[in-house]
Order: structure tokens, then C-alpha cells, then sequence
């Protein structure tokens, strides 16, 4: 009797044994699996804060263009206007001379 239970107890601690391979196996597939998420979680995060920095880039350069045009057309309507003026200044008739002529004398 005691050989038999030592036979039942020599193949529980055998499935033991197997058990925990495959336990410590799961595990070191469960860790790798993770590690392999947890980069590509930090290179989403990444990316995310390079974009972030990119559209700020981004819209700091769109500021700066709308400020330079609004001052090109500032410009342009001031030269428009100054350009106007002496259209109108140069060929306005002026003064009219009237010279009267008496024809009946």
C-alpha cells in the first residue's frame, strides 16, 4: 500500500511539476506579450506628443502668415489710396480760364 501511494503521489507531484512549466511558460508569454504592448503604447504616445508639437509649430507659422498678410494689404490699400489721389490730383481740370472775347466791336 505504501508503494501505491507513493506511485500516487510520485504522479501528482510530476502533473505538479507539469503544471507549473506550463504556469511559468504562460507567464513568460503573458510578460513578453505585455512589454511588446507597453512599447507600442510609449510610441503612441510619442507620435501623439510630436503631433501635438507639430500642429503647434503649425499654427504659429499660420499666425504669422495671416499677420503678414493683413499688413501687405494694409500696405496695398495705403498705396491705393495714395495712388488715387494723385490720379485725381493730375488730371483734375483745375482751374477753368475763361477768356471772353468780345466779338462785336
Amino acid at each position: 500500500m505504501e508503494l501505491f501511494q507513493a506511485l500516487v503521489d510520485k504522479k501528482k507531484m510530476d502533473q505538479t511539476k507539469q503544471s507549473v512549466t506550463v504556469l511559468e511558460h504562460n507567464l513568460r508569454r503573458s510578460n513578453t506579450s505585455s512589454n511588446k504592448q507597453q512599447k507600442e503604447v510609449q510610441k503612441a504616445l510619442d507620435t501623439a506628443v510630436t503631433l501635438r508639437n507639430t500642429i503647434k509649430n503649425l499654427e504659429n507659422k499660420l499666425d504669422k502668415q495671416r499677420k503678414a498678410i493683413s499688413q501687405i494689404e494694409e500696405e496695398r490699400d495705403h498705396y491705393l489710396h495714395e495712388a488715387t489721389e494723385q490720379v485725381d490730383f493730375y488730371h483734375s481740370p483745375g482751374p477753368i480760364h475763361v477768356q471772353y472775347v468780345n466779338f462785336f466791336v
